[in-house]
């Protein structure tokens, strides 16, 4: 499984925005960075003077080679347990691209189609009213 993600990230480009997240009962993203805290998740743009959120903590970061490289480490290091909840990690993402739209750029993204990839080694349940 971990192979299967890693080669699907391997075919996004620089114009794509990702994120990977391990679910079980619950759901959070594989690369949190330890340096992002409520204290320092914000820097300010020398130009504009705008307070602007740190790349680790946004739902959605550009497909660039270093986080891919971000990505394929935290994914190498996930364990497997629990049961899968598909309806959970399903809201998770739906929040993310919801939080993504608020908080991106002008120009940021091709605002093409938005994909929720969903890998697992079990789970029984099938969340059919997330998509209702």
């Amino acid at each position: 499984m971990k192979w299967a993600v890693k080669t699907l990230i391997d075919t996004l480009g620089e114009n794509d925005f990702i994120n990977v997240a391990a679910f079980n009962d619950t759901t959070e993203w594989v690369n949190n960075c330890t340096y992002c805290t409520p204290s320092n998740m914000y820097y300010e743009d020398r130009e504009s003077g705008a307070y602007i959120k740190r790349d680790c903590c946004q739902p959605l970061v550009q497909a660039s080679t270093r986080n891919k490289k971000l990505l394929y480490r935290a994914i190498d290091d996930l364990k497997d347990g629990g049961m899968a909840s598909y309806s959970n990690a399903l809201k998770f993402a739906y929040n993310a691209f919801k939080e993504f739209e608020k908080t991106r750029k002008v120009g940021e993204g091709a605002n093409c189609h938005k994909t929720i990839m969903l890998f697992s080694d079990g789970g029984t349940e099938w969340p059919e009213y997330v998509f209702k």
